[in-house]
């Protein structure tokens, strides 16, 4: 017999719910202060708060302050404020139903506000409530701010941003911050500026600014003002909704923020368990009922609707919980699209805005601000639901330094040449002769451009002829790659007499750059070669006489095929995937997504057919590819917002990928903890994500799956 959520909730360990729905996010543009009809001159005359970078802003007795009230506890962990406008509507009450007195002030991005929305929609009181929406981008020095750029009719003025049309400016009191309807109610206010907001325009004063108690007087209060509709609060169900919201909220809605903005390492393992912990908790749940508490629709469902539409566009990448996606839930995902379509719901969901805000606000997490363009889920795609009503290529043209692409957009990434550019030959006519134990190579592990050579050194038999050491998959602030030997895979410089970093080396020869791989002379103490692409062919073409795997990854009769899909793979999809992690502008970044995507759309077109790029064999372009897209769903889908789709999604290109998996040489050259260390570990908050849990859907070999994960 199933366990009750409130078990349930007992289990996977779930504190109680605060009696608290205050929004913490960060960050957003400056702007000139503007004074507004309506308010004080106290109110209008005071002066912008000092700019504290990615903080809201808060109210100290009326004056207003940089940042969020203290949420972080001693322990790292983060800790929603609680609200303080808690007042009833109530017939005989201080504040009575009327229609038209209240305003309702909401971020549509907010999922707070959002479960508002749900239900004044639900409840069909858009005629009763008036409601405006702030702007998703708020002021780094003032909060929550309202759009200026609006004609009284609606309509936006000549030149204003056209992205956010549903957003307006304040109609009750001219107000061009939140903080001073705030002000405005209260002088002597002190506490955080959140939103929703339920605002009495006949008084001047807020009702209330909890999410929970605006949901709970909206469903009551106003039912002889607006056509009935069923409660979504209802007596005999309110026990099992009230035991459903305190599940939802300490083990999803709020625990993605605790997750999100956790300090440690710890402590984002912890939060981010307990979410699917949920999450698996719920999904199991929807397979015995349509709605979470039995067949109709309940405050219940508003409540998780608002967190799912907004997990795989915001918070599996912009929170790293990303070991699922709801997509990949069969009852949740279904769920998410059946509450989607309902009767009013559709016309509160602004996925755009969900993105912006998010990713634009957070700059502790997103330094860069950059706002993905992918990612948002298909919510007009069908459901299942009713289910429970029944039962009761155009290729390029050499080594990839050479490839650096013309026509660069502003804030393009641009790849530096490598300038060690030596040659090993088997003729014996070099420098460089080919000759057993000689030559060392130093590698990095999360480097797409060390891998290819890592694998082309394992699937060729090569480990006797050329040794190794592995650097630390985090660079140093100043010395770049080190040597580590406290790192699990990692340890110490053998080849060049216990040097600390691999700037050293460069060093010596008095050369300035810094990058891996290098492929180093242990007998003359010299660089040979720093070009990735050079190497790999080196040990194909050169070192076949010590090679203990006798395969050709570059045979005579396709080099052609192969240096076409190798410059173009190149170009577009290895070093492309780098041009949109690393843009410093948003127009560079989309530019890279779009073509990245275009070619990912080739490669599947040419694996449709054939297992391997060139046709039945593996190659070099095979091995060169395999890099990009082995990180792919684990670290450039987030890392780089290169979120249109996975590669899971791709069936050609998901099965290359396997096939490649059950290689001799390619488990052994891959370490994906490394790779996801390297990536997440030196940005934002260095938090590491737990997931993607790919799972058995992954198709390889018996046992290759879990070495793929936990390597």
């Amino acid at each position: 017999k199933p366990l009750t959520l409130l078990k349930t909730a007992q289990v996977i360990g779930l504190p109680p719910r605060p009696l608290n729905c205050s929004v913490f996010c960060e960050g957003e543009l400056s702007r000139q202060d503007q004074k507004p009809s309506g308010l004080s001159s106290r109110q209008a005359s005071k002066k912008p708060v000092k700019q504290q970078e990615g903080k809201m802003v808060h109210v100290v007795e009326g004056e207003t302050h940089p940042g969020h009230k203290n949420n972080v506890g001693a322990d790292g962990s983060y800790t929603r404020q609680p609200t303080v406008f808690r007042n009833v509507i109530q017939p005989g009450g201080e504040f009575e139903p009327e229609s038209g007195r209240y305003r309702l002030y909401v971020s549509a991005a907010c999922g707070w506000s959002h479960r508002v929305m749900l239900m004044r929609a639900v409840m069909k009181l858009e005629e009763v409530i008036p409601m405006t929406i702030v702007h998703p981008k708020r002021h780094d020095d003032q909060g929550w701010h309202f759009q200026q750029d609006v004609n009284p009719d609606g309509t936006l003025v000549e030149g204003a941003d056209p992205g956010f049309p549903e957003c307006g400016p304040d109609p009750e009191l001219g107000a061009t911050y939140l903080h001073q309807i705030y002000t405005t109610a209260d002088p002597n206010y002190t506490g955080n500026v959140t939103v929703p907001v339920l605002f009495d325009t006949k008084t001047k004063r807020i009702v209330s600014n909890e999410s929970e108690v605006i949901m709970r007087n909206l469903n009551e209060a106003f039912r002889g003002l607006s056509i009935a509709q069923p409660s979504m609060y209802p007596a005999e169900l309110q026990s099992q909704i009230d035991e459903t919201n305190d599940l939802v909220y300490a083990g999803l809605s709020n625990r993605v923020y605790r997750a999100g903005f956790a300090k440690t390492q710890e402590l984002y393992e912890a939060e981010c368990k307990k979410v699917f912990d949920t999450l698996d908790v719920l999904e199991k749940r929807l397979d015995t009922s349509r709605y979470l508490c039995g067949p109709a629709v309940s405050e219940a469902d508003l409540r998780l609707f608002v967190t799912l539409a907004r997990f795989d566009a915001v918070y599996y990448g912009h929170f790293k919980c990303n070991i699922r996606r709801i997509a990949w839930y069969p009852n949740l995902s279904n769920y998410l699209r059946d509450v989607y379509q309902l009767p009013g719901i559709r016309d509160t969901v602004y996925l755009k805005q969900y993105v912006t805000h998010y990713y634009w606000s957070h700059e502790s997490l997103n330094p860069k601000r950059r706002i993905p363009k992918g990612g948002l889920p298909n919510l007009e795609l069908p459901h299942n639901r009713t289910r429970f009503e029944q039962r009761g290529v155009a290729l390029l043209g050499a080594s990839d330094s050479a490839l650096h692409s013309s026509g660069a957009v502003r804030g393009e990434f641009v790849r530096p040449d490598s300038k060690h550019r030596n040659w090993i030959s088997a003729a014996g006519n070099s420098e460089f002769p080919v000759e057993a134990g000689r030559y060392h190579l130093y590698i990095a592990n999360n480097c797409p451009w060390c891998h290819r050579v890592i694998l082309g050194r394992a699937m060729l038999g090569l480990q006797d002829a050329i040794s190794m050491d592995v650097l630390r998959y985090r660079r140093d602030p100043e010395r770049g790659w080190v040597f580590d030997e406290t790192v699990e895979g990692c340890g110490p410089d053998t080849a060049a007499g216990g040097i600390k970093a691999i700037r050293d080396l460069y060093e010596r020869e008095g050369s300035t750059e810094k990058s891996v791989p290098v492929l180093f002379d242990k007998k003359l103490q010299k660089i040979v070669n720093n070009e990735s692409s050079e190497i790999l062919r080196m040990m194909e073409t050169e070192f076949g006489a010590l090679s203990k795997n006798k395969i050709e990854l570059y045979p005579g009769a396709l080099q052609g095929e192969i240096d076409q899909l190798n410059a173009w793979v190149y170009q577009e999809i290895n070093n492309g995937a780098y041009k949109a992690g690393f843009s410093s502008t948003q127009e560079a970044y989309e530019k890279a997504y779009d073509v990245f995507f275009n070619a990912i759309d080739k490669l599947e077109f040419i694996l449709k057919d054939r297992p391997f790029l060139t046709g039945s064999k593996v190659t070099e372009a095979d091995v060169r590819l395999f890099p990009t897209i082995i990180r792919f769903d684990h670290c450039y889908y987030t890392r780089f917002w290169l979120n249109k789709k996975m590669v899971r999604e791709c069936p050609h290109l998901q099965s290359w990928l396997e096939r490649m998996w059950t290689l001799n040489g390619v488990a052994e050259g891959t370490n994906l903890t490394h790779v996801k260390a390297g990536y997440f570990g030196r940005t934002g908050n260095n938090v590491v994500p737990l997931g993607p849990d790919l799972g058995p859907d992954w198709g390889f070999a018996e046992g290759a799956a879990d070495a793929l994960v936990l390597q």
